[in-house]
């Protein structure tokens, strides 16, 4: 049943999400034709167009990508309440299906979305800021990119075990992602009136607390912004600030998302009350 259930979710969620996502790669393919993919012939700057042009091309593929996350977490939250929350929440509680199953299909499905949308983020970017030259470039000089930045030496990690790690953090992030739009939407249950209102607010809420409590702990482990340290014009320590904060990110993602999910299980279960 939980695997019916995330085809489902995913067949529900994806008919507006791959038109989204589609679009996103399109405008990334867009800006690399017109701009970054023309620096290997020189032509950037030769080319007779206008700054101004140029900067509104890089406004709109900015808001594209920020409009592609943004449409992802809104579907994917819509859903959850649609279907457990609302009118439509009478039919699905009457399924012989416990509410915890409800739970688990929809964080998977939209943990995967979330993911996805990362995944293809980074994708554009990679293609606007990776023309073949400038990859030609890095290919010559990765062994000193990576020693510049410390990687594989010391204490910190090869760099594609920092990259594999980094990839694991892009998918718990995706996952606490995801439960903290749940546990915002089942908190908003308990307020009497104006339920979506007060899933909002929870929704801020529990995003301004957890902040503020990475912000300290971040702070007392020793993990700040003032990792630059120049000498001689050399920069230091970016990639141990770098690990640190990976891992940090890693242990994080993994301890909000166990509380949300526990919230959200016990609303779900003790305290639904459908309009």
């Amino acid at each position: 049943m939980l695997g019916k259930l995330i085809k489902y979710d995913l067949k529900s969620t994806s008919r507006i999400l791959i038109i989204i996502h589609v679009f996103l790669i399109l405008s990334a393919l867009f800006m690399r034709f017109l701009i970054t993919g023309r620096v290997e012939e020189d032509l950037f700057m030769a080319s007779g167009g206008s700054d101004v042009f140029y900067t509104l091309l890089v406004m709109v593929y900015t808001l594209v990508i920020i409009g592609a996350s943004f449409a992802t977490c809104m579907v994917v939250a819509i859903r959850f309440y649609r279907h457990l929350f609302s009118d439509e929440g009478y039919l699905t509680n009457t399924l012989p299906v416990k509410r915890s199953t409800h739970l688990l299909a929809k964080t998977i499905s939209g943990s995967l979305w979330l993911c996805i949308d990362m995944i293809l983020i980074m994708l554009s970017l990679f293609l606007v800021a990776f023309p073949p030259v400038v990859l030609e470039m890095f290919r010559e000089n990765q062994e000193t990119v990576a020693r510049f930045f410390g990687f594989g030496a010391g204490s910190l990690p090869s760099l594609p075990a920092f990259l594999g790690l980094f990839l694991l953090v892009c998918v718990l992030s995706g996952i606490s992602s995801v439960v903290t739009l749940y546990g915002s939407i089942a908190l908003g249950q308990l307020f009497s009136e104006h339920r979506v209102i007060g899933a909002v607010a929870c929704y801020f809420a529990i995003t301004t607390i957890t902040s503020v409590i990475s912000y300290i702990a971040m702070a007392i482990l020793g993990i700040s912004g003032n990792y630059l340290a120049v000498a001689d014009g050399t920069v230091l320590n970016l990639g141990e600030f770098l690990w640190k904060l990976i891992l940090f990110s890693l242990v994080w993602s993994l301890i909000l998302s166990v509380i949300l999910y526990v919230v959200t299980t016990w609303v779900m279960n003790r305290k639904l009350n459908l309009p």
